[in-house]
């Protein structure tokens, strides 16, 4: 089967719009809203209350019909092919627009101020016949040989992905490669994966690779996204089966196996969610038992701690809390440890080894996601781009909610607490970061374990001005 990724474009009043798609047999073409969402204009939404449920359906609106240019390339051939196209065809993931309702209260794209219907315009996409060459039927028939390529790929979370796009949607950057990781997947049947993968506006619609197949098994819904108005540095994908599964009637569950990696083995059995009062944040179990270290930030001395993990919750009592807006910004908690036996959660291996400059890390922490949204932290692949005993300083993709999370090596082990993003003129940048560095705690922390005097947690409080100078330049408190 022949899929690929094209760049479209259309014009519209002295102006041209760009996307990308995915491309079938040279005969179709699978596309968002995206580029479609200011033609349909005002009608968008009541077009789309027209659209049946788990069925490609014929697109009838004859007001606004528009041809796009398709670009594409042959494999390995840097020469354009042009054609051209009318949308011709509809449809949409039922599941990815019942999920987005529940979490796009906080979430906008494009724009931070634009969240205005996006269960709709995420949901839906479009199909653009080539030449007038299509039929409803061979549409269908190409979707289901689709379905039987990728029904059984497995994609976990830390899995690496690629992504063809077409960035900012020019026919200039066709075939732009990008790569990322399976940050976590959420909603009905995993149908939506968030990755850490960097791409420009425009690369919507574009297909998305896992390590296990040839054949794409997503297609990219925003490139550019915000929750509660800070800028995300995610991209957010369908798992094209999770609509395949509904078009053909299909109850197959797309599974996922937690626990292939050692690393993620670590962030599923020593992070656990946080909660304090409206706030929540990650801890890292430190000892079976039942200590934890967080974030002081995260914790409001006028709420209770509470701790969730599948569901389920426990109190947690504040054994010692760094001063608001100091270094460092740490808090240590006690929680029942039969709490944390009975979910099989263990205290997390650390590694104080001076990182290299450049070295592959990973950021974990439950991000975005309320504990009803996802029950697993969030993961991201970076690198060191600074090391000394104050600051650890990342390329992981860093959001709100990994407060008090992990830096990790590749074997699992801790190296570092994660703090905060960098804020620069107002503008937030999840993908700078500042953690610190479990080395520099690790001793105060040992006694402590071994001794139960608490007294011994005021050394967590520095005020050596190399490492305060270090702390008080570019922060924004996640």
């Amino acid at each position: 089967m022949d899929i690929r990724v094209v760049a479209l474009e259309r014009e519209e009043t002295h102006s041209v719009y760009g996307s990308a798609g995915i491309m079938l047999d040279k005969k179709y073409v699978i596309t968002t809203a995206n580029i479609v969402a200011s033609l349909l204009n005002n009608s968008l939404k009541k077009y789309l209350g027209t659209i049946s449920q788990r069925k490609v359906c014929s697109f009838s609106d004859t007001k606004n019909t528009t041809t796009f240019k398709i670009f594409w390339k042959e494999t390995n051939c840097s020469k354009y092919h042009v054609t051209s196209g009318n949308i011709f065809a509809t449809f949409i993931c039922e599941n990815l627009r019942l999920f987005l309702r529940r979490i796009l209260m906080d979430w906008s794209i494009d724009t931070p101020k634009n969240n205005t219907g996006l269960d709709d315009i995420l949901s839906v996409f479009f199909v653009i016949q080539i030449n007038e060459t299509g039929l409803i039927d061979g549409f269908t028939n190409c979707l289901r040989r689709w379905w039987d390529l990728i029904k059984n790929v497995e994609i976990n979370q830390m899995d690496d992905i690629l992504v063809k796009s077409a960035a900012f949607g020019n026919k200039t950057f066709l075939d732009s490669y990008s790569r990322g990781i399976v940050s976590n997947t959420v909603g009905p049947n995993n149908c939506l994966i968030v990755s850490d993968c960097a791409l420009t506006p425009g690369s919507e619609g574009s297909p998305v690779f896992s390590k296990n197949t040839e054949i794409p098994v997503g297609i990219v819904i925003s490139a550019s996204s915000w929750w509660k108005g800070d800028w995300t540095g995610l991209t957010l994908i369908l798992d094209i089966r999770a609509v395949l599964a509904e078009l053909f009637q299909n109850d197959q569950i797309i599974s996922k196996c937690m626990v292939h990696h050692r690393l993620l083995a670590s962030t599923e059995s020593s992070l656990i969610q946080i909660y304090c009062g409206p706030k929540w944040g990650t801890a890292i179990i430190l000892s079976q038992e039942g200590v934890l270290l967080t974030n002081s930030h995260v914790i409001d001395l006028n709420h209770n701690v509470t701790l969730h993990v599948k569901g389920q919750s426990v109190g947690a009592k504040i054994l010692y809390k760094t001063p608001n807006d100091e270094v460092f910004d740490l808090a240590v908690l006690q929680c029942d440890p039969a709490f944390l036996n009975s979910h099989n959660r263990k205290p997390i291996k650390s590694n104080h080894e001076c990182l290299a400059l450049g070295e592959e890390v990973y950021a974990a922490g439950f991000a975005l996601f309320s504990k009803t949204i996802s029950s697993h932290p969030m993961i991201s692949k970076g690198c060191i781009v600074q090391s000394n005993e104050a600051v650890i300083r990342t390329t992981c993709c860093v959001n709100p909610g990994m407060s008090g999370g992990a830096i990790l090596n590749r074997l699992g082990e801790i190296v570092a607490v994660i703090v905060c993003n960098s804020r620069l003129n107002g503008h937030v940048f999840p993908k700078f970061n500042m953690a610190i560095p479990y080395g520099t705690i690790k001793g105060t922390l040992e006694r402590f374990l071994n001794s139960k005097d608490t007294a011994i947690l005021s050394n967590l409080y520095s005020d050596d001005p190399k490492i305060t100078s270090a702390w008080k330049k570019m922060t924004a408190k996640l």
